[in-house]
């Protein structure tokens, strides 16, 4: 492992160490940011291009580390830009957040743990090679599973940046949507649940089984046709 290599993953373990000893939590708890809201409504009215732009510095740096808190950015983008422009706002930003940290994951620990790991890789990237964009779309729709686990993961794999970015960008929509039009009332949420309900999450796993259900009988099929 190259020296950049090295003093990268230190940054990513001392930055996350730092975050959940200083109770970094607490900064991005949803009673924290219902305190900060109308701080954050005044300086949006003054300056809304910053802030937007402080928005996309702040979902970047937190793909990068690996750390969790899109929800919560998401839900700020509702109570700040309503539902038109808090999803489009949102929706750029999480793709292109999601992005950066597949790549730097792909950068970063890709190469020593395809070397540790070869064979086992070699299984999965056949198969992520032909079926790919169904467990990515299944993964994107499971809101039980963190995003930037997500970004982590597919960024070991030989998935291309462009196919990741597309179709994650499409997958994460609905969800997105969703945390949007329920931030532009954000004085009514008391709880994380109030949005991603039991019901909610189980509809969307739901659908991630439809996905791969479907996706498994076409390739029963072929196989029928091939035989």
């Amino acid at each position: 492992m190259s020296k950049l290599k090295i003093m990268l993953c230190i940054i990513l373990l001392s930055t996350t160490a730092i975050f959940y000893f200083l109770d970094g939590w607490q900064f991005f708890s949803l009673s924290n940011l219902k305190n900060q809201q109308q701080m954050i409504n005044e300086l949006t009215l003054k300056s809304p291009l910053l802030v937007a732009a402080l928005f996309f510095v702040i979902y970047l740096l937190l793909s990068l580390l690996f750390l969790p808190g899109a929800v919560l950015l998401t839900l700020l983008a509702g109570a700040l830009y309503g539902n038109i422009y808090g999803t489009l706002l949102s929706s750029m930003t999480s793709s292109l957040a999601a992005s950066a940290a597949f790549v730097f994951a792909r950068y970063l620990f890709r190469p020593y743990l395809q070397c540790r790991y070869y064979e086992q890789f070699q299984r999965l990237n056949k198969d992520l090679a032909k079926h790919g964009v169904y467990y990515l779309i299944a993964l994107r729709l499971t809101p039980i599973l963190p995003f930037f686990l997500v970004n982590m993961l597919m960024g070991l794999s030989n998935i291309s940046l462009a196919k990741y970015h597309i179709v994650s960008q499409l997958a994460m929509l609905p969800i997105t949507f969703i945390l949007v039009n329920a931030g532009s009332e954000l004085a009514n949420i008391n709880e994380i649940s109030d949005v991603l309900s039991t019901e909610l999450i189980v509809a969307f796993c739901a659908l991630a089984f439809f996905v791969i259900a479907t996706n498994l009988f076409f390739r029963q099929q072929q196989k029928k046709v091939k035989n």
